[in-house]
């Protein structure tokens, strides 16, 4: 005679949706896993099974699942039996604590055994605690509990009281919890206990087990919902919160008969004029091309962060040095971009008294060169004459500070001669004037106003010698700029030189000298 054994873990309790340790700690369901224990009840009723009884916890999470299910199947008249053996596991000094904190606090590693592992237990509780409902049979609370422990107090009442109903072919209900249902599989299944980690036991998705004569497994599946029972709820977000918009190809320039395009990166609420609009900081990021046209989405995922973190982003492309652009095109292009954003700030919510600038490579030596020439008529043009392209603050990350130098330390890259031609003229008499005029070394005047820099540099670079960046950051402090540095240890051009680290630096430095 075979007969019919279905598991149930509790619906959503407020720790699961609080995301806290429960163990012994009573507490309710939550809306939701009210529905969940009704649909499961509903599931259950259109697959046609009937049990002669229910075991649950001491739990009122599990009590009310159960009578929820009895409800919606038509068996609210067959016996309950409630039993402490059938508890979640005691997690001791966790009880009542967040679980990201603590895996914040412990690490993911030591976590991850004290809640899935077979003999590891928590940190145990200084006291014992003390209930009437337990008190009353003698029990004593745990200080903590492993699995191998739950499923030590579990299996007697298991052998007393369920396999003896089931060998009778009575068919049991069990709605109980993750670890002592868990606790229960594993011996059920033979699972090892080296693997038992990987067995999950999620809220409101029944189990069903089907037993020969002896007790033998011959059937095991998950009765999957086949309605709503599986779809989790989530609020909507009206506010539009974390949500960033991609603007591509804005035009801001056409000299010399070639647009010039830039991308911004906005909250999305910008899409929405009904939503509260409210002014940003900007950050103007400029990529390292080697002086060509550079690729406008090079480090547009990178930079999503510093519009989650309040700033507008905008990056710009430049006339290329190998379609005869000389300098100083590009740094006029990279200027006249920040005037077109300034002229358009009220359709971008931009605060224009808040600008910052961030070039990497030679997008680091325009940024340098705007700080340090700040609406200086000899890299203006006629577009936006009425805004300025003056910042708050720049950032620069292995910059060529020292033009002549940089060619010098490269001159075995393949094209170096060939960019000069591009860059400094067809006549090289001319070219140390022009590149010394193109070196932000030589650009630090005595008494102006400069706004704060940050430079950032790797000492393995071999494309732009390390040493430019200690050049500048001592430059710039004999004329009394406020200035950081860093130096990345190992750190060779672009590739490794990014971190996370590296983001929340720029970040820190933006929010203390531009927002």
């Amino acid at each position: 005679m075979t007969a019919t054994l279905v598991i149930v873990r509790h619906g959503q309790s407020q720790a699961n949706q609080d995301n806290v340790f429960t163990g012994w700690s009573d507490v309710p369901l939550t809306p939701l896993g009210v529905k969940q224990g009704k649909l499961v009840g509903k599931h259950l009723a259109r697959l046609g099974l009937n049990f002669n009884d229910v075991h649950v916890s001491y739990m009122q999470r599990a009590i009310v699942t159960a009578d929820l299910i009895l409800e919606a199947i038509d068996q609210l008249w067959i016996p309950i039996h409630k039993t402490w053996r059938l508890n979640e596991r005691h997690y001791g000094a966790l009880s009542g604590l967040n679980k990201d904190a603590v895996k914040k606090e412990v690490g993911a590693a030591t976590l991850h055994r004290w809640r899935r592992g077979f003999v590891e237990r928590p940190p145990m509780l200084k006291n014992r605690g003390h209930e009437r409902r337990y008190d009353r049979l003698g029990v004593k609370e745990p200080l903590s509990e492993s699995l191998q422990m739950t499923q030590e107090r579990l299996l007697p009442y298991w052998q007393d009281q369920i396999a003896p109903r089931l060998l009778d072919g009575k068919n049991q209900l069990i709605v109980a919890h993750g670890s002592s249902l868990r606790a229960l599989i594993k011996y059920l299944d033979g699972i090892a206990d080296d693997q038992i980690d990987h067995v999950e036991v999620p809220n409101g998705e029944p189990i069903l087990y089907r037993f020969d004569d002896h007790l033998n497994v011959i059937e095991k599946k998950l009765l999957r919902m086949v309605n709503s029972m599986s779809i989790k709820e989530i609020s909507n977000n009206p506010t539009l919160a974390g949500q960033v918009r991609l603007i591509e190809d804005i035009v801001y320039s056409a000299a010399d008969g070639e647009a010039q395009k830039m991308s911004i990166l906005a909250p999305w609420t910008q899409r929405y004029k009904d939503l509260p609009q409210e002014k940003r900081p900007l950050l103007v990021f400029v990529q390292g091309s080697s002086w060509t046209t550079p690729t406008l989405g090079e480090k547009i995922p990178q930079l999503v962060q510093f519009v989650h973190a309040g700033y507008i982003v905008a990056t710009v492309q430049h006339r290329s040095a190998l379609d005869g652009h000389a300098f100083s095109a590009f740094l006029q292009d990279v200027k006249t971009a920040i005037r077109y954003l300034r002229a358009h700030a009220t359709e971008y919510q931009i605060d224009p008294d808040r600008v910052g600038i961030w070039g990497t490579s030679s997008g680091a030596n325009a940024a340098l060169l705007v700080a340090l020439t700040p609406d200086d008529p000899r890299y203006r043009t006629a577009d936006y004459a009425d805004q300025s392209d003056a910042v708050n603050a720049v950032i620069s990350c292995f910059a060529p500070t020292d033009v002549e130098d940089t060619f010098k330390f490269s001159k075995n890259v393949p094209g170096s001669d060939a960019m000069q031609l591009c860059l400094f003229g067809t006549d090289p008499a001319k070219w140390p004037a022009i590149k010394r005029e193109m070196s932000p070394l030589y650009q630090v005047k005595d008494n102006q106003q400069y706004p704060p820099f940050l430079l950032m540099h790797g000492d393995a670079d071999q494309t732009v010698p390390y040493h430019e960046m200690e050049d500048m950051y001592h430059e710039l402090e004999k004329h009394h700029v406020a200035v950081e540095a860093y130096r990345v240890h190992g750190a060779v051009h672009e590739r490794d030189f990014w971190s996370q680290q590296i983001y929340d630096i720029a970040r820190e430095f933006l929010d203390r000298n531009v927002k």
